[in-house]
């Protein structure tokens, strides 16, 4: 439905709400102004009303999270269906067959899919812990501290993901408590080119800003101190920015000619949202490991995961890495809770819904219906 406003926006009751939001919570959290916030009370579909009545159309699908839209049906049915039958469980210690079922899923879409075999998954509370679940697969695997990260990307607040968070916004304030392990090299941005070069679109990325990266790359990496290369494969919070085609290829080279773990940060582009399920698959750079952000597609929270190639996920403090050995892993965030190095999902309800979402979102793209796929991500207008 086309958007209804009664009120002002925002409307008295958001006004009231805001004041004491403000006088009980965190100024650092939610941004209060005399024109914001609008609070939200319900939504369905694309439409969002707000708790004076004003009814919106929401183009941003809930942050990418509701790309299914707001409260749809069998996603609903799912969840109240689990909810009334087993709402929580000890997920690693006595877990339910809704865990085994998105285990195997998230196998089948991502390593398997690439035909790289099994995957093996962690499911985890955030994105953060994703992130961070890959970056102790990248130590244990390899026995190197060092990452390699880029400016303007975001990987979660918790001190490991923040560590290597390229905002100065969030890292600044907490720096002397943060380790020293990340080593930052500048994101391709072809809009705001870190090289010196002229703004250009990515597909017209020049030589000599491909051959300044690659020497920056490989000086830093020569130095056998680089465990993991953390990345997003699109930047979300640093500006929906794409980079040029070589950028991922690129990675995936160095990452294997070096021995380190290729992690894609797919929190801001998986499930379509560049078109592609994934946007690795846009440049056909299957990852080391990779760390998912948004829930699945829909707008009920679902269980974060973390996923690694199972001849990874062997090795741990008594099980040294070969060397020799290909790097596979990944990283999924979304919802539900995790424990290195156990799985833990605690909530079914989340898996149920998780579960239903990409059940719904796969027979929308074998109908037609789904995200194309042959649709460029692109930056936001």
């Amino acid at each position: 439905m086309l958007p209804e406003l009664l009120t002002s926006i925002p409307g008295p009751r958001s006004k009231t709400l805001a004041a004491e939001l403000r006088a009980h919570e965190s100024r650092n959290v939610t941004y209060v102004s005399p024109g914001f916030p609008v609070f939200w009370d319900r939504a369905h579909g694309v439409n969002v009303w707000d708790v004076d009545g004003n009814r919106f159309l929401d183009l941003t699908s809930g942050f990418g999270v509701a790309s299914l839209g707001y409260t749809p049906e069998p996603i609903v049915h799912a969840t109240l269906d689990q909810a009334a039958r087993l709402y929580h469980a000890m997920g690693d210690v006595h877990p339910t067959a809704e865990k085994v079922a998105l285990c195997r899923k998230l196998s089948q879409l991502t390593f398997e899919k690439w035909d790289l075999g099994p995957g093996k998954a962690i499911l985890t509370n955030s994105g953060s812990e994703a992130v961070e679940a890959a970056l102790k697969t990248a130590f244990l695997a390899t026995k190197r501290r060092g990452v390699l990260a880029f400016t303007g990307g975001y990987h979660g607040l918790g001190y490991g993901a923040l560590t290597v968070t390229g905002r100065s916004m969030f890292r600044d304030p907490f720096s002397a408590q943060l380790a020293d392990f990340a080593t930052f090299l500048p994101f391709p941005d072809c809009q705001h080119c870190p090289f010196g070069a002229t703004a250009r679109e990515p597909a017209a990325c020049l030589p000599e800003c491909l051959n300044t990266f690659l020497v920056q790359t490989e000086n830093l990496l020569r130095k056998g101190d680089i465990g993991a290369i953390l990345v997003e494969p699109v930047q979300g919070r640093g500006g929906e920015v794409v980079p040029p085609g070589w950028f991922l290829p690129l990675l995936r080279s160095l990452a294997s000619q070096f021995g380190a773990l290729l992690i894609f940060d797919e929190i801001y582009t998986g499930f379509h949202r560049t078109g592609r399920r994934f946007a690795c698959d846009r440049w056909m750079s299957g990852p080391t490991s990779s760390a998912w952000a948004r829930r699945s597609p829909a707008d009920f929270p679902s269980p974060p995961a973390w996923a690694a190639k199972k001849s990874w996920t062997r090795r741990g403090p008594n099980r040294p890495a070969k060397r020799s050995t290909p790097a596979r892993s990944w990283a999924i965030r979304w919802g539900a809770g995790w424990r290195w190095p156990h799985s833990r999902c605690s909530k079914p309800s989340r898996g149920a819904s998780a579960w239903k979402s990409w059940e719904l979102t796969w027979r929308k793209a074998c109908a037609g219906s789904g995200p194309p796929q042959s649709a460029g991500a692109g930056r936001a207008a």
